[in-house]
């Protein structure tokens, strides 16, 4: 990667938004969020 390009490689600064990327499932035994991601294919991109 050069040098002056990181900004450029992050999704949101060239406007594209990516909808459904993750899952949250709550763990019965401890009540906490657990995060899962979903396939790239059930991924929608804007």
């Amino acid at each position: 990667m050069k040098r002056g390009t990181v900004i450029l490689n992050n999704e949101l600064f060239v406007d594209i938004l990516v909808w459904n990327r993750q899952t949250f499932l709550k763990d019965p035994d401890t009540t906490r969020r657990q995060v899962r991601l979903n396939p790239v294919s059930a991924w929608v991109t804007t």
